[in-house]
């Protein structure tokens, strides 16, 4: 099932995180940070996309609900028209509280569910890796 259409707007925000592009329909890839700040919680994520194939929702739904690793996402374009997107250094506190808590719970190798608006576009978030750097007793997640 489709997350709300209020995550709709988070789709706006996130694409440019996940893309590191300032542009939309930029697929920039970003390389992961030389520093990693103490105390912060970075992610690696794949964005999958489908524009536009309201004839594909079920089987993106299908595909995305059987990924199990990043190597199953990053394959999904010879299974789909979709746009993979990848970003390695994503920080926790750049995105949207309510994706957050989504990402924050999720199982390394695994989709987010399906949002965006069917026939428009849809998206998944799939996360490969989660690094919390140490801190003094805090944490901003």
């Amino acid at each position: 099932m489709f997350v709300s259409r209020f995550l709709l707007a988070i789709i706006l925000f996130i694409s440019p995180v996940l893309t590191g592009a300032s542009g939309a329909g930029q697929n920039v890839e970003v390389p992961a940070p030389d520093i990693v700040v103490e105390g912060v919680v970075t992610y690696h994520l794949i964005q999958i996309a489908l524009e536009g194939r309201p004839d594909l929702t079920e089987k993106f739904q299908t595909f995305t609900a059987a990924i199990r690793d990043c190597d199953d996402a990053r394959t999904m374009k010879a299974r789909l028209p979709v746009r993979v997107s990848e970003n390695p250094s994503v920080q926790a506190d750049r995105l949207p509280q309510i994706m957050r808590e989504v990402v924050r719970n999720m199982p390394i190798g695994r989709a987010t569910p399906v949002f965006g608006e069917p026939g428009s576009e849809i998206r998944v978030l799939v996360l490969c890796d989660r690094i919390t750097a140490p801190a003094s007793g805090r944490s901003i997640e």
